[in-house]
């Protein structure tokens, strides 16, 4: 067993839906910032980063860091861990962390008690949603750098 780190970045080479999947990586890729707008009240998935495990994953406990570097109007936010098949259907989620409303780097300690194969992914989530008022809001996440990754224990 060790840990690896998977740094969040702004590539696609597995699919997604809308273009909000984007690639979770061993190596720290070119920095940017992603986000994208959400007008509801409801939590919405909004921006997501997967990788491939090509062994399995040993342990339940996953370490996440994210540097959030904007925030516009009432915009709240919030991670879990997901199980995806090959199909790209999640097949297992941890419960949500806290919400957050402000920017920064947040670090949370994310619990996913599943059974994984060879060929499953990693995926990060982020939901949004509007806590006030009206239009769209936006959450921008910092990648290609060391604030944004998950830590898996990868046998």
């Amino acid at each position: 067993m060790s840990i690896v780190r998977f740094y969040a970045n702004s590539t696609q080479t597995n699919p997604g839906t809308g273009g909000d999947i984007y690639d979770l990586d061993e190596t720290i890729g070119t920095s940017g910032n992603l986000s994208n707008n959400n007008s509801s009240t409801s939590f919405a998935l909004n921006l997501a980063w997967q990788q491939t495990v090509d062994t399995t994953v040993s342990d339940s406990s996953f370490d996440i860091s994210v540097n959030v570097s904007s925030i516009s109007g009432t915009a709240q936010y919030r991670f879990r861990i997901a199980r995806v098949d090959s199909s790209n259907v999640v097949q297992a989620a941890s419960a949500y962390g806290s919400t957050y409303s402000t920017t920064g780097v947040k670090t949370e300690t994310l619990t996913l008690s599943t059974t994984w194969n060879s060929g499953d992914r990693l995926r990060l989530e982020m939901e949004t949603r509007r806590s006030g008022g009206h239009g769209n809001v936006a959450v921008g996440i910092s990648v290609g750098n060391t604030s944004t990754y998950v830590d898996a224990d990868i046998t």
